[in-house]
């Protein structure tokens, strides 16, 4: 799959506008960590230097209805204490 992506530069930027939205998804997770003192996080400097790849597509126009906000908040809930726990340890 490696090459496939190599030899199509739109399969390049898909997996680059891919990387970017986990990035952001994943930075603004450690900042809540980093943003309640009872987590031990004592610094962001880490996720701060790592920055996303440039010049590739726009954001996607997905929208969740209410329902689904909903249970994605509810599933929030149960993993912030392992994601505050990797943060800890690591």
């Amino acid at each position: 799959m490696h090459d496939d992506i190599e030899d199509d530069p739109s399969a390049r930027s898909r997996s680059q506008n891919s990387a970017n939205r986990v990035l952001t998804i994943l930075k603004a997770t450690l900042n809540l960590a980093f943003a309640d003192d009872a987590n031990g996080v004592t610094t962001d400097a880490a996720w701060r230097r790592v920055k996303p790849f440039r010049e590739v597509r726009t954001a996607r126009d997905d929208h969740f209805d209410g329902a689904q906000g909903r249970a994605l908040i509810d599933k929030a809930k149960v993993v912030r204490p392992a994601v505050a726990a990797l943060c800890v340890a690591g």
